[in-house]
């Protein structure tokens, strides 16, 4: 499979080299950048490879993470080193040998008689493997960072900037001789660093956007709140009569490829096999072709591989299907899945590992099931998925795919459920989920990954709406509760969607049976302070008082900065007010000394 796309990279902190005590010495670089891999703010291990180059047409490489590739133009290290990537962050000392992987230090003779050298990065993501990409452009680091001491020079030959540590003393300088102008960038901070003072005083507030700012908190500081800059945005970016938009229609699925929505099945009590795709950049729909397409169905399953849509089973209410299909936005074209033992089924979990689609449980109206399957889309083939330790049979569960896991919990086999399993393809084995700390039975939850734990929260338990949830940590295996203040009223079939710092919940239904009653309503619930915040309703003010309607089986696709909203039920049958983009606040967090 191709690898993702690496869009940007922007300058997060300014790159410094200490002033050296002796010839060469070595030094580190302190770096944080940002990428943006197919639109997305990634979270999760990538693969990097740094180089320090010149800036001449003939480009040659001064310096590299391994020490290997040096002087050859456009040369890059032959290993690489993994960093942590957070919502599209990442640090990084270059030059620190302490760090993996970084076996080469950085000395001042690399920056000696060069006034533009610049940093080159090349990055992958190791879970759909590739090539690396290289980021453009190159990053420049604009003065020189470190003097070089000559071992011996003529009378008048040694300058201020070729003396060494602690040769000029206090002494030595006129009262008032030292400007503040005169002072190294940083010295000042240095200094007071140094002393144990700082240039914000003790109860002192800063603001940055990230709510777990790694460098304040390591600073000293501690998050004591946050600003809303500007509001919630509510926007209908087409109507129903807009050319080629899909019919109203709910149970629907749709994903977002990194530059497109695709809508695809649903019912508005006739299921249905058409769907389309939506372009934010022309604002425009293109409908889905039909030939070669699924059949008509809903509650059915839809994942991305980067490259296709693949769709799996559903329903017509009657039927459940055990089959599905590839769409290629690129060819515009359906292919059929390969024929699976799996028996038909919908409301069943459906996840992409970077190399494979797993699919598990789920129910046909008659038989809820305990088996899987895993399909690699490279080989076209299927792999039933071990049944020691699976999960018992269940359908409507919450389910996610951690990176490495898929971590199904709840859902209903007759009754709710409340218990799970996580399941390791590179061990092929099952492993039960601690009870301790779990939610309540339920199914139908809103579900979302935040990218170190899952979300669970709200949904049905045939007898009543739990007004709860819980997060599950994988790396500790524990549980830990959701809070209820400022929590969303009561719902299922609602959409929880990732941000990058917040899950957002949204709509849903208080109410069982066919056409059930919708919500506008929702909320944002933040891991890093572990608190809720109510959502702008919608509609607002800056939406038309009757034109966003309630809902629920809706759908709601996180784009990197808004998510788009479509379709869904309520009292009045399927809704068909269009699309809607939601774009969340601007949001500052507060950090005090």
């Amino acid at each position: 499979m191709p690898s993702p796309r690496f869009t940007s990279l922007a300058l997060a902190l300014a790159l410094a080299l200490p002033a050296a005590r002796a010839q060469a010495a070595p030094a580190t670089l302190s770096y944080q950048g940002r990428i943006i891999e197919s639109n997305q703010n990634p979270t999760g291990d990538r693969q990097f490879k740094f180089a320090l180059v010149t800036a001449t047409p003939a480009a040659a490489t001064l310096w590299t993470h391994d020490g290997t590739g040096l002087g050859t133009p456009g040369s890059a290290p032959s290993s690489s080193l993994t960093l942590p990537v957070k919502a599209g962050r990442f640090d990084v000392r270059l030059g620190d040998t302490t760090v993996a992987g970084m076996t080469s230090p950085v000395t001042s003779s690399i920056f000696t008689g060069r006034n533009d050298v610049r940093l080159r990065i090349w990055v992958r993501d190791p879970a759909t493997g590739g090539s690396f990409a290289q980021l453009s452009p190159d990053q420049t680091i604009g003065s020189e960072p470190a003097a070089v001491l000559a071992g011996s020079v003529r009378d008048g030959g040694v300058t201020t900037a070729a003396l060494a540590d602690g040769a000029v003393q206090t002494g030595n300088l006129a009262t008032g001789s030292v400007s503040g102008t005169a002072l190294a960038p940083g010295a000042g901070m240095a200094s007071l660093t140094a002393s144990g003072a700082t240039l914000v005083p003790a109860g002192g507030v800063v603001m940055a956007r990230e709510p777990n700012s790694t460098t304040l908190l390591a600073s000293g500081y501690s998050l004591s709140g946050s600003l809303d800059l500007s509001p919630d945005t509510w926007t209908q970016k087409t109507t129903s009569a807009t050319a080629n938009a899909p019919s109203a229609r709910a149970a629907h699925t749709s994903i977002w490829t990194g530059s497109e929505l695709i809508v695809f099945g649903g019912t508005s009590g006739t299921p249905t096999n058409t769907g389309a795709r939506y372009n934010p950049a022309t604002n425009t729909w293109t409908a889905l072709p039909t030939t070669g397409a699924p059949a008509a169905r809903y509650y059915h399953s839809a994942v991305w591989t980067g490259t296709d849509m693949i769709i799996f089973g559903g329903t017509t209410g009657p039927a459940s299907f055990a089959d599905g299909a590839r769409y290629s936005p690129a060819s515009n074209t359906w292919t059929a899945l390969p024929a699976t033992t799996l028996a038909g089924r919908h409301y069943h979990a459906a996840v992409w590992t970077g190399t494979e689609m797993i699919i598990h449980g789920g129910w046909n109206g008659t038989t809820y099931f305990a088996d899987g399957a895993r399909y690699n889309a490279a080989a076209g083939t299927w792999t039933l998925l071990p049944t020691t330790g699976a999960p018992a049979a269940r359908a409507a569960a919450s389910s996610v795919w951690t990176g490495t896991e898929l971590l199904t919990w709840g859902g209903s086999g007759g009754s709710a459920l409340a218990n799970g399993a996580r399941f390791s393809p590179a061990t092929g084995n099952w492993t039960a989920l601690p009870a301790t700390g779990a939610p309540a039975a339920r199914w139908h939850a809103a579900t979302a990954w935040t990218g170190t734990e899952l979300f669970i929260w709200g949904g049905y338990n045939l007898s009543t709406f739990p007004v709860d949830g819980a997060r599950f940590n994988p790396a500790t295996s524990t549980w830990t509760a959701l809070p209820s203040a400022a929590a969303p009223t009561a719902r299922q079939h609602t959409t929880a969607t990732w941000t990058g710092n917040a899950v957002i919940v949204h709509g849903g239904t208080p109410t069982p049976g066919n056409n059930p009653a919708g919500l506008t309503t929702g909320a944002y619930f933040l891991p890093s302070t572990n608190t809720w915040e109510p959502l702008t309703a919608a509609p607002s003010a800056h939406a038309a008082p009757s034109a966003h309607a309630a809902r629920s089986d809706h759908t709601a696709s996180w784009t990197g900065a808004d998510f788009l909203i479509f379709g869904g039920w309520n009292v009045s049958g399927p809704v068909s007010d269009g699309l809607w983009s939601f774009t969340p606040k601007n949001k500052m967090f507060l950090y005090k000394r």
